[in-house]
């Protein structure tokens, strides 16, 4: 009996110390006998790939087109006709570039002339009677060109291109005459207010006269355009273009020898514009055109026939002065 109560106080002492070992172990703490667990891993992530940029803009094409007319008219005692027309197109889209313009100037008069039809002795030889005032039409400009070109740009301002003029004045001795124009094209200065183009190649003139053959001419060229935009409403410009022929010409010239050596047929075009809005894409526009020729043109036969070994030539110089009204459809 003593063996056994002994045995009861010790289990009862066991069970009183349990709990407390448990609490000078802490919350976290784990029986010794349950395996430790592997910490918990994080997923592993995806690689970030950064957004594709957006796509360019298409290209926006850029349209010109403009026209312009002046005209005068007076009669009775003065009877003239002038009228002159100019039509300008653009297309530009991305480095491809297609243009055309063209422009004509038509003058003609009637004046009143004298023709004495009695011959000495008859009576009235040497004075006019009424019936010998008559009025004469003459027309003494008719000039007019169409001219297509094709720019690719190589840079924003650099493109070579190739172009093609059919023109004429017949009053000046050219039935008409086409040209063919390759080369390139530099816009030496660009900014809001100034531009400043330089272009550089060859040309290929067919001249049709009104009597002798038709004359070919290979020539360089060059152009120097300038384009000052003052303000939203007014600009000027100004250009020139030289053409200087490489090859002999077998023409009628001045000096009778019908012969002109390379770079004596230098043919010059100078251009000079203003244009001003006066309402919406409505402006006034004045312009002034010197065209110098050289070795110009033999001119058409009068109503006689010139004298053997005589051939009289056209004035080297033409100038045109015009006041216009212009309209801007885009």
């Amino acid at each position: 009996m003593r063996h056994l109560r002994v045995l009861s106080l010790l289990s009862a002492a066991l069970a009183a110390a349990a709990p407390a070992a448990a609490r000078a172990a802490g919350p976290d703490s784990a029986p010794a006998s349950a395996p430790a667990s592997a910490p918990a891993t994080a997923p592993a992530s995806a690689p970030v790939v950064p957004p594709l940029p957006p796509p360019p803009p298409p290209p926006v094409a850029e349209i010109t087109a403009l026209a312009k007319a002046g005209f005068v008219l007076t009669t009775g005692n003065a009877s003239t006709l002038s009228a002159s027309a100019a039509a300008l197109f653009g297309y530009k889209l991305a480095r491809h570039k297609v243009s055309a313009e063209g422009g004509l100037a038509y003058v003609r008069s009637d004046v009143l002339l004298a023709v004495d039809d009695d011959v000495a002795p008859a009576p009235g030889a040497g004075t006019i009677e009424q019936d010998e005032i008559v009025r004469s039409r003459k027309t003494t400009s008719a000039a007019f060109y169409v001219k297509g070109r094709y720019d690719f740009f190589l840079t924003e301002r650099v493109s070579m291109f190739a172009a093609g003029v059919f023109g004429g004045d017949r009053p000046s001795g050219k039935v008409y005459y086409v040209s063919g124009q390759v080369g390139t094209s530099v816009r030496i200065v660009k900014t809001d207010h100034h531009e400043l183009l330089g272009e550089f190649g060859y040309d290929f003139t067919l001249e049709r006269y009104v009597d002798p053959p038709p004359n070919l001419v290979h020539s360089l060229r060059a152009f120097l355009g300038y384009t000052l935009k003052v303000d939203t409403n007014t600009g000027a410009t100004a250009s020139i273009e030289a053409l200087f022929n490489m090859n002999p010409e077998d023409v009628p010239t001045a000096d009778g020898t019908h012969h002109a050596g390379p770079f004596e047929d230098t043919r010059l075009i100078a251009k000079a514009g203003l244009t001003t809005k006066v309402w919406k894409r409505l402006s006034l526009s004045a312009g002034f055109t010197l065209k110098y020729d050289n070795v110009p043109a033999p001119l058409p036969p009068f109503a006689l026939p010139f004298a053997a070994g005589f051939t009289p030539l056209a004035e080297k110089t033409d100038t045109i002065t015009e006041v216009a009204l212009s309209y801007a459809f885009l």
